[in-house]
């Protein structure tokens, strides 16, 4: 008897597995996985974080260069060392950071994370249902599969900062675990955040600001304690003090000046690379989220405008308050920095499906899914598709990049079939079966299928033109001296050039940087198409070779003699 309980037991929570986060895992790890090293690493990050990790595998730099990381030989302070550990890690049996062994980190965060999302969702709203549509929201969020599948620091980040609030959440909502199960949690939740300051710095702290701010807000300032030991923020800190301390001692004279006040300090305050305004996040994030931006604005509506039959301190308005003080402080956050790229939003991403999903869970109660979200999506995805047709019939408008690329025929009618099946299905379950079931199934399913289309159609037809493997190549086989490389005011592509050719690269931005590197016994230079006449007439420069067309055309030219002054 106890056997068979114990079989029947195993048997439900299978069930509940597989219909809560396995389905969406295995979802995942296909997405995410499958032909993971097949496409080049685009500029500008993924080649110059592959890169990192090779010198690191090499030991080019010695057993010094595991603490003080360097790019194309010299000391490298743009990010801690994690991810490049465990790239580098991965590509060691390997003999090479290659392709997969730089992106495998991004991709197993990322499937860790759609996991966790569906428990989560459903610890939050008590329901299995909930943490499954989140999870498969994010599925169909096509900047998240994108960057899952890329060299990128910040899906490692997002899993850190998710650990540390499930923790919480966990540790929040069940007041009488026993003391060992307090301290595992309470260890999660400030390992977490440690591993994430190892991968990005100081924003991985956001947690503990999210954290306290819902405290807070909850009036219940007395439970900082609880999840604030003394030991929990000594944890989080002390190893990238370690390292930090560490490397600061390994490397040169300047080191901790350029890390510190250039890398923290003047990104945050001033921007380096990338300075946007204030509001640029209110436009991008939504931009990033689509799909389902839609949806998350109503759901959040709902928050507002429904009356809900709780107590004002109730569980779910408990809930619906820890997500948008999620949501709001990490935007906040961001917004009043001045460096900022869409990419830096991807650790809300889980707020924002864990909303949708809890919504959506409300609507399966429904005989028909809300009007204006069923009929909406009928008429983006008939649009979406009579789009894809007319660019098969009539090509890309010319104000569309990559005018030279052809796109697959299979991509484009593939997205027409899909996006006119959707439509049709989801009018069909309106009009005259109302199911929302098989609506919102239509609604999730329908973008994982697009983008497949795009990471497996779309993107090998594009390779080459992001790619400049073959510019690497070209130069590391027609120069094979060891005279130096130089990339002319095209600092962004300068790790593609380093990774491919195998080569010490130097970047060019100035007329005093050209004659230095002319001095130095450089000749052969990669510049952008409309900086060649200006390098003809300054230097003489002879052009070897032309690649690409149009805004993104490179040349490769080599000096004839040192630039004129003035």
């Amino acid at each position: 008897m106890d056997r068979h309980r114990r079989t029947r037991a195993f048997a439900l929570c299978s069930v509940g597995f597989w219909s809560g986060a396995g389905l969406p895992i295995l979802i995942a790890a296909g997405l995410f996985l499958a032909g993971l090293g097949q496409l080049d690493l685009w500029t500008p990050d993924e080649p110059r974080y592959a890169q990192v990790a090779e010198e690191m595998r090499s030991f080019e730099n010695g057993t010094e260069g595991l603490v003080l990381l360097h790019l194309n030989g010299e000391p490298y302070t743009q990010k801690p060392p994690l991810y490049y550990w465990m790239a580098a890690a991965i590509g060691a049996p390997f003999g090479h950071v290659g392709h997969w062994p730089a992106r495998l980190p991004s991709a197993l965060s990322a499937i860790a994370v759609i996991g966790l999302v569906a428990l989560f969702g459903r610890r939050l709203y008590q329901n299995p249902r909930a943490g499954f549509l989140a999870s498969m929201v994010l599925l169909g969020v096509f900047r998240f599969t994108h960057q899952a599948r890329r060299a990128q620091l910040d899906l490692v980040l997002t899993l850190c900062e998710l650990v540390a609030l499930f923790a919480f959440w966990s540790l929040d909502q069940d007041k009488d675990r026993s003391p060992r199960a307090t301290r595992l949690l309470l260890l999660a939740l400030h390992g977490a955040v440690a591993l994430g300051l190892l991968t990005k710095g100081p924003v991985a702290a956001l947690p503990y600001a999210v954290i306290v701010i819902f405290l807070l807000w909850e009036r219940r300032a007395s439970d900082l304690r609880r999840f604030f030991p003394w030991w929990g923020p000594v944890l989080a800190i002390a190893p990238i003090l370690i390292w930090f301390s560490a490397s600061a001692l390994l490397a040169p004279s300047g080191y901790i000046e350029e890390a510190a006040t250039r890398n923290l300090w003047t990104r945050f305050f001033s921007g380096v690379h990338h300075p946007r305004p204030l509001y640029y996040f209110l436009y991008q994030l939504p931009l990033d989220f689509m799909p389902w931006t839609p949806v998350v604005l109503g759901a959040i509506a709902s928050m507002f405008w429904t009356r809900s039959t709780e107590s004002p301190r109730g569980p779910g308005n408990e809930t619906r308050s820890f997500l948008l003080i999620w949501l709001l402080t990490t935007l906040t956050f961001f917004s009043i920095s001045a460096e900022k790229r869409g990419l830096y939003m991807l650790p809300t991403f889980p707020a924002l499906a864990l909303i949708a999903g809890g919504w959506l869970a409300t609507q399966l109660s429904r005989p028909r899914l809300a009007s204006w979200l069923s009929l909406g999506a009928t008429v983006f995805f008939a649009l979406l598709g009579a789009a894809a047709l007319g660019i098969a019939s009539n090509g890309l408008p010319e104000t569309i990049p990559f005018q030279e690329v052809a796109l697959p025929d299979g991509f484009l009618l593939g997205t027409a079939a899909v996006s006119f099946l959707s439509a049709l299905s989801l009018l069909w379950w309106h009009s005259f079966r109302p199911h929302t079931a098989s609506q919102i199934g239509v609604l999730l399913l329908a973008p994982i299928v697009l983008e497949c289309l795009m990471l497996f159609s779309l993107f090998p037809s594009i390779d080459e033109e992001k790619s400049y493997r073959p510019v690497a190549e070209f130069v590391a086989e027609s120069r094979p001296d060891s005279s130096p490389l130089g990339v002319y005011r095209r600092p962004s592509i300068t790790g593609a050039i380093e990774y491919y050719s195998g080569r010490r690269v130097g970047a060019v931005e100035t007329e005093a940087d050209l004659a230095a590197f002319y001095q130095n016994g450089g000749r052969t230079l990669i510049a952008p198409l409309h900086a060649i006449p200006h390098l003809q007439e300054s230097t003489g420069g002879q052009i070897i070779r032309q690649f690409r067309e149009g805004r993104r055309a490179v040349v490769v030219i080599e000096l004839q003699h040192a630039p004129k002054e003035g």
